[in-house]
């Protein structure tokens, strides 16, 4: 018997498939909340030394392809091991209880790059799998992502989660767990593709079930939940 069925009628009703012209209600500007009739506390001035700003999306690329070095170092600072020994085990992301659920797949779609065109694993062993070496035309790029800023993209980062981790420990609050360290990965991303000076935006409109099929998961056991765009 299926212990999690609200999660996952959720997860599943709530994928994207290819309809990016559809667009949704604008909600306008939501203020932030307060509680007027109570006493306030100044905490002075702000001394944050960018320690925890992300930058916004930077979603403008000029066609040129993402070094080796660079997806390296993406690929480690979003969710590399750091640790590893009998007692204990850490990634660059926290987890409650060590499931770690996120897995990346970098697509390639840049020509003459020092990584070929191609779809890859990130092995936790700090090397990628070849999946499949192959080149995306516009459409099928278009098919995938269904994405205005595709163009002059070098990689497309597809974040997977294995949904089971969480939930076979913490039963449905499990799937909550799994979409917040999904955005810690994200975030990762975010820091370290500024730092490089790369160009970089999350998908709204990535095609779930097409993604699924290409990186031959079942889309239950383990699912898309995000796809980031890198360029330069």
């Amino acid at each position: 018997m299926n212990d999690h069925l609200l999660s996952d009628a959720y997860h599943q009703l709530s994928k994207k498939t290819r309809d990016p012209d559809t667009p949704g209600e604008v909600l306008g500007v939501v203020e932030n909340k307060s509680y007027p009739r109570f006493p306030v506390v100044s905490l002075g001035d702000k001394n944050s030394n960018n320690i925890v700003y992300t930058p916004k999306e930077i979603p403008k690329y000029k066609g040129a392809s993402v070094t080796k070095l660079e997806i390296s170092t993406l690929l480690f600072n979003a969710c590399g091991v750091v640790k590893s020994t009998k007692t204990e085990y850490q990634r660059m992301y926290p987890s409650v209880g060590n499931c770690y659920p996120v897995e990346i797949y970098p697509i390639v779609l840049s020509k003459d790059g020092e990584v070929e065109q191609g779809l890859y694993h990130y092995n936790l062993k700090h090397h990628l799998e070849t999946l499949w070496k192959r080149s995306f035309s516009k459409q099928e790029q278009y098919e995938l992502f269904s994405d205005k800023f595709l163009d002059g993209v070098s990689v497309a980062l597809v974040l997977t989660a294995s949904l089971l981790k969480h939930k076979s420990l913490h039963g449905e609050r499990g799937y909550r767990y799994t979409l917040l360290e999904v955005g810690h990965v994200v975030q990762n991303i975010y820091k370290t593709s500024a730092e490089l000076g790369l160009g970089f935006s999350v998908l709204e409109n990535s095609n779930d079930k097409a993604l699924e099929t290409l990186l031959d998961i079942d889309g239950i056991t383990e699912s898309v939940v995000s796809c980031v765009l890198v360029g330069k």
